[in-house]
């Protein structure tokens, strides 16, 4: 079979299309797949048993599998107080890909967290479905994750998806709907597994006063962990102190 020889010491060089139309290549320790433009690459060492995940030359959550997930809550000093305190408050997640943070929260709180994003969770749960068997041993629980990742944000139950920001920005009726709604905004996309083309063309400004619409007043805005988190105060942000 051909899973076997990827995984195996021999390596095939090659390609190969599935029965769900997803495009496979092979090359030595390199595996990537494509569909709907969406590339998955998987390349792999066996020697320091370190693996690098991207999708559209983006890295996921998990840079270096079977290595500390840097993307997890736990790891970010603000998101760890936020789920001390959930309760009721309405969590939205503009570009949370497939990091850890809003299906944490699904479990946690009884309020749905919203989603604004772009990415196409079926395909990505596909390619990450198909490719699984194909990595090492040692790496398939990781990518197990990601597609459970996939799965969370894609049940309505559990997380509302509200579209992209380019959906958002384009609709009024949306937006008038969505203003004033969020208790705690999390913005990734300043987050190096970001995929760039969810800003195209959107300025900076025009992204900050989406953020400070959507907040509640005393709403709060995280960024990356190195950014001080704003408080919506009177209508306008104000760095928050400590």
């Amino acid at each position: 079979m051909i899973y076997s020889r990827f995984i195996g010491p021999k390596h095939l060089t090659g390609g190969w299309v599935s029965e769900k139309g997803i495009i496979c290549k092979v090359k030595g320790s390199k595996l990537s797949l494509s569909k709907d433009d969406y590339d998955l690459f998987y390349h792999h060492n066996e020697n320091n048993l370190v693996a690098n995940l991207t999708l559209n030359y983006r890295g996921l959550a998990i840079i270096n599998l079977n290595s500390s997930q840097e993307d997890h809550p736990a790891n970010h000093p603000d998101l760890r107080e936020i789920l001390a305190h959930l309760g009721s408050r309405q969590i939205m997640g503009i570009a949370a890909g497939l990091g850890e943070f809003i299906p944490f929260v699904s479990k946690k709180t009884a309020v749905k967290p919203l989603v604004i994003e772009s990415l196409a969770y079926d395909v990505i749960t596909e390619l990450l479905d198909y490719a699984a068997p194909l990595f090492l041993k040692h790496h398939r629980e990781d990518a197990a994750k990601l597609s459970e990742n996939c799965r969370v944000m894609m049940d309505q139950d559990k997380v509302q998806i509200i579209g992209s920001l380019q959906d958002v920005l384009g609709s009024p009726k949306l937006s008038e709907q969505l203003f004033g709604t969020v208790d705690v905004l999390i913005d990734n996309l300043n987050f190096p597994n970001t995929i760039v083309a969810q800003t195209d063309g959107i300025r900076e400004e025009t992204l900050r006063d989406l953020e400070l619409r959507l907040l509640k007043e005393n709403g709060i805005r995280y960024g990356l962990p190195t950014e001080k988190p704003l408080v919506k105060m009177k209508g306008r942000f104000v760095v928050l102190e400590r």
